[in-house]
């Protein structure tokens, strides 16, 4: 943000700015915290792998600025990933299943298992009514994490949702079935005009 601070600043900065966050979900204020994510990411997104796909991390390798070093590197694309997976979370309380997916996506460009991204989109695809994605991506976190519970709670719940809706999709053509039935089985109707 500044152009005086270092790189150095400015992820002790976006760091400050998550726990900041951080502190506001614990309080279930997911506007402040999402505000604060968004501002961290603001600092540490043209510093290097933030998922930019390194556009603006060439664009300071051309303009001279301060290069980074391998430890401030990492550091980077872990606060970016952390960043991208607590808005993903706040969006989620939030009801912005969307939103949540936009950002999931995101931090699965950073880390392509992160099991917390798959989780958290298979959610939201699930809420979405998206079956087939959200098995993807609960399938392929429970592969990664099997162990971990609310995942394999989530898989159940995605059962349960495909299973309804399976027997509202049968009710609803055993209902066509029958009137098509009734309608064959009626006599033809005759003409008063002809008798």
């Amino acid at each position: 943000m500044s152009s005086g601070k270092t790189n150095e600043d400015k992820i002790a900065t976006a760091q400050q700015l998550k726990e900041e966050g951080n502190s506001f979900v614990k309080q279930q204020d997911y506007g402040k915290a999402l505000l604060a994510y968004h501002k961290a990411w603001l600092y540490v997104k043209g510093l290097g792998d933030d998922g930019s796909g390194g556009k603006f991390a060439m664009m300071r390798k051309n303009s001279g600025q301060e290069a980074l070093s391998s430890g401030q590197t990492s550091e980077i694309k872990a606060i970016s990933l952390a960043l991208h997976l607590n808005m993903a979370l706040c969006h989620f309380k939030q009801d912005k299943f969307d939103r949540v997916i936009d950002d999931c996506n995101k931090a699965l460009q950073l880390e392509p298992s992160s099991v917390k991204a798959l989780f958290r989109r298979g959610q939201a695809y699930l809420k979405l009514r998206d079956s087939d994605k959200a098995a993807v991506d609960l399938n392929k976190a429970a592969q990664l994490d099997p162990s971990d519970k609310a995942i394999q709670l989530e898989i159940r719940r995605l059962k349960q949702f495909e299973k309804a809706q399976s027997d509202k999709q049968k009710k609803a053509l055993a209902g066509l079935f029958d009137r098509m039935s009734a309608e064959e089985e009626k006599p033809p109707a005759t003409s008063s005009a002809q008798q």
